[in-house]
C-alpha cells in the first residue's frame, strides 16, 4: 500500500527531502529547533555561501535584525499545523541586504516538529519601485520648487535609493569655478573643507562618471586615503552635473564597504544629475526673467512718465494754439472787416483785393489751427467703444451734404446693416472725412456717385468708400495720409489734414487703410478695423488688385 501525500510530507526520508530541495526552483531551508539543518543550492547562492557546511547550524534568525527576528519567532510560534506564514522582510547576508518574501510551513523532521522555509528574492523589484518613486519625487520637486535647495534634498534621496549609496553630496561651481558643497548628508566639516575644491576631471568638457570600487586601492586618490578611512569611505563615485555640455557641478556617492557599480545605478545617477541641472538652469532662467521683467517694468514706468509729460506738453501746446494764436487771428480778421465796412469807399480795387486776401488767409490759418487741434486730440481722446451702425451713420452724413448743395445730383449706395465696434464720435469724424473727400472731389461730375461696401478677404472685413471723382495718380499715394500733403493743389479747398485724421482713427481701432485710384476715374479707400498687422499699407496683392469698388457682400 502506497503512503499518502500527507504522510510523505510529515515524515520524509532524507533522500526524498534532498531530492525535493534540489529540484526546487527557489531557495528552501529546513529549520529544526531554530537552527538551519538543510539548505538547497539556491538558498546557498541567495545568502552568499559557497559550502553548505557554512550555513548548516546557524540560527535561522541570524540574518534578521533583532526586532524582525523577535516578530518572526512570535508569528511562527502561533502558526497552526496546516497553515503557512507569508511575510516580507529584509535580511542581511554576505552580499548585502536583501528584500525577501518568505513562506513558512510546518513538517516533521527526524520525528520532530520543524519548519520548511521558502524564500523569493524581491530585492530588484523593491529597488526598482523605490527608484521610480524617488525619481517621481525628484521630478515633482524640479517642477514645483521655488529654489534649487528644495530640489537638492530629493536628489540626494534619489541617489541613496537608486545607487544604493550610504551617503551622498552635491557640489556646484561657484563664481570662481571652484566646487562647493551645497547639499550633503552625514559628512564631517573636516572632510568637506578638505575636498570641496577638488575636481576629479582635468578637462571639464571630458567629464564622465568616475567610479572607485575600492578607495584604498586607487592611486589617484592616495592623498585622500587617510581622510577616507577617518570618514568611513571604502568606495565612492563622482557623477558630473552638466547643462548644455558645460560642467556646473558633480554628485558624490559614498559607500562604507567596497562596491561594484552596476550600469543601472550609474544610469540612474546620470538621470538625477540631469534633473538637478534642469532645476538649476530653470531657476537661473527664472531669475533672469524676473530681472528682465523688473527692468521692463522700470522702462515702462519711465516711458509712461515721459508719455504723460508729452501729453501735458501737448495739452499746453493745444491750449496755447487755441487761445494765444487764434486770438490775434480773430483780431486781425475783425479789423479787416472794419476796414471793409468803414473804409471801403476810400479803397481802390487793389486795396480791396489785398483786404480780401488778408481775410482769406486768416480764415485759412484758423481752419488749419482747428484741424491741427483735432489731429492732436485723436490720440489723447478716450475711446468708448460700442456697436455702431456704420450704414446709418454714413447715410446721415451724405444726407447733410446733399442738403448743403441741393443743386447737385447724388447717387449714394450704402450697403445696409454694416455694424462695427468703435467709438461713435471717432467713427463719425473718420467717415465725415472719407465721405467729405468723395463729395468734394466729385463736384465736377454731372452725377456724384458715392458708395460704401464691404468685402470679406480671409475672414477679414474690408470696408470701401468709393467715388467717381477726380481720382489721383498712385505714384503720389505715399503722401495721402501725411498732414498738409495735398495732391490736387488749389483746385479744391482743404487743409490736407483730413486723411491724416482718418489714418490715426483707423490705427486707434487696430486697423489698416490704403487707397487705389486713377486720374479722373474716381478713388477707392479701403480700411479694416480691429486687425493686428501692418497698419501703414495693404498687402501687395490688395494694392495691385484690390477688391472691386462696388462688389458688396450682404
Amino acid at each position: 500500500m502506497n503512503p499518502t501525500e500527507p504522510e510523505i510530507l510529515q515524515q520524509p526520508s532524507f533522500e526524498a527531502l534532498d531530492t525535493l530541495l534540489d529540484v526546487s526552483p527557489g531557495a528552501i531551508l529546513i529549520v529544526l529547533d531554530g537552527f538551519i539543518v538543510r539548505a538547497n543550492a539556491h538558498a546557498l547562492e541567495l545568502l552568499g555561501f559557497d559550502d553548505p557546511a557554512q550555513l548548516i547550524g546557524l540560527p535561522a534568525v541570524s540574518f534578521l535584525d533583532p526586532f524582525e527576528a523577535q516578530r518572526m519567532c512570535e508569528l511562527v510560534d502561533r502558526l497552526p499545523q496546516n497553515e503557512r506564514l507569508l511575510r516580507r522582510c529584509r535580511v542581511n547576508c554576505a552580499c548585502g541586504p536583501l528584500e525577501l518574501e518568505i513562506a513558512c510551513g510546518r513538517l516533521l523532521f527526524l520525528g520532530k516538529p520543524a519548519l520548511i522555509v521558502a524564500a523569493h528574492d524581491l530585492t530588484e523589484q523593491v529597488r526598482d519601485a523605490r527608484r521610480l518613486a524617488a525619481l517621481a519625487q525628484l521630478t515633482s520637486a524640479v517642477s514645483h520648487a521655488s529654489a534649487p535647495d528644495e530640489v537638492f534634498h530629493s536628489a540626494l534621496q534619489a541617489l541613496r535609493v537608486g545607487a544604493d549609496c550610504d551617503r551622498s553630496a552635491i557640489l556646484l561651481k561657484d563664481a570662481q569655478g571652484e566646487m562647493q558643497f551645497v547639499a550633503w548628508d552625514d559628512l564631517s566639516d573636516a572632510y568637506r573643507q578638505r575636498v570641496h575644491a577638488h575636481s576629479p576631471w582635468l578637462v571639464d568638457e571630458d567629464a564622465r562618471p568616475l567610479l572607485v570600487s575600492d578607495a584604498a586601492d586607487d592611486a589617484d586618490l592616495a592623498p585622500f586615503r587617510a581622510l577616507f578611512e577617518q570618514e568611513g569611505i571604502a568606495a565612492l563615485g563622482f557623477i558630473p552635473i552638466k547643462h548644455r555640455g558645460k560642467l556646473i557641478g558633480k554628485f558624490a556617492m559614498y559607500y562604507r564597504r567596497k562596491h561594484s557599480f552596476g550600469d543601472e545605478e550609474v544610469q540612474l545617477a546620470m538621470t538625477v544629475a540631469g534633473h538637478v541641472a534642469l532645476a538649476i538652469e530653470r531657476q537661473r532662467a527664472e531669475r533672469e526673467l524676473k530681472q528682465l521683467n523688473n527692468e521692463l517694468e522700470s522702462r515702462v514706468r519711465a516711458r509712461t512718465s515721459e508719455l504723460e509729460q508729452a501729453n501735458r506738453e501737448l495739452a499746453s501746446f493745444s491750449y496755447s494754439v487755441s487761445h494765444d494764436l487764434r486770438a490775434p487771428l480773430r483780431s486781425l480778421n475783425g479789423f479787416a472787416h472794419v476796414l471793409i465796412e468803414d473804409y471801403a469807399d476810400k479803397l481802390d480795387a487793389t486795396g480791396r483785393q489785398h483786404l480780401d486776401r488778408i481775410l482769406s488767409a486768416t480764415v485759412r490759418i484758423d481752419q488749419l489751427t482747428v484741424d491741427l487741434l483735432r489731429l492732436a486730440d485723436i490720440n489723447r481722446s478716450i475711446a468708448h467703444n460700442e456697436d455702431v451702425d456704420l450704414s446709418a451713420l454714413c447715410e446721415s452724413i451724405l444726407a447733410r451734404y446733399a442738403e448743403s448743395e441741393p443743386d447737385r445730383m447724388l447717387h449714394g449706395l450704402i450697403q445696409p446693416r454694416l455694424h462695427v465696434v468703435g467709438d461713435r464720435g471717432l467713427l463719425t469724424v473718420m467717415m465725415e472725412n472719407l465721405l467729405g473727400n468723395a463729395w468734394k472731389y466729385s463736384a465736377g461730375k454731372p452725377v456724384t456717385e458715392i458708395r460704401l461696401s464691404r468685402t470679406i478677404h480671409e475672414k477679414v472685413s474690408i470696408y470701401c468708400v468709393s467715388d467717381n471723382g477726380a481720382g489721383f495718380d498712385m505714384r503720389y499715394a505715399g503722401k495721402l495720409f501725411k498732414p498738409f500733403e495735398r495732391l490736387h493743389g488749389a483746385d479744391y479747398q482743404g487743409s490736407g489734414i483730413g486723411l491724416a485724421i482718418v489714418e490715426r482713427i483707423v490705427h486707434r481701432f487696430k486697423g489698416r487703410i490704403w487707397a487705389d485710384s486713377k486720374p479722373n476715374e474716381g478713388a477707392r479707400f479701403y480700411f479694416t478695423l480691429w486687425e493686428e498687422g501692418d497698419a501703414v499699407s495693404a498687402p501687395r496683392q490688395w494694392r495691385d488688385s484690390p477688391p472691386g469698388p462696388f462688389s458688396a457682400t450682404p
